[in-house]
């Protein structure tokens, strides 16, 4: 999944007097429910960010989905599950 980040600059900023939105970069985003690690893994751009252990994700009532990390919140545990792009992972954990 590529991701478009945009920022909106405002009078505030003294960059421009109208508002708009500029392009800043296109990232790559993925989880993956790793069965290796046993973790749900938030990566971006080749680089961890975030993890949650499969054992936290897998007892009930432990986290309201509204408090996971942005990205984390892709349902139950699935052995194997990749939601976005699997490029957003470090080389060396694609296959």
């Amino acid at each position: 999944m590529v991701v478009d980040r945009r920022q909106i600059l405002d009078s505030d900023s003294g960059f421009h007097r109208r508002n708009f939105v500029r392009l800043e970069k296109l990232v790559m985003v993925c989880t993956y429910d790793n069965p290796t690690t046993m973790r749900r893994e938030c990566w971006q751009d080749g680089k961890l960010i975030y993890w949650y252990s499969a054992s936290l994700l897998l007892s009930k009532g432990m986290i309201p989905p509204r408090y996971f990390f942005l990205g984390a919140n892709i349902g139950p545990w699935k052995t194997g599950q990749l939601i976005g792009d699997r490029k957003a992972m470090d080389e060396r954990y694609q296959d």
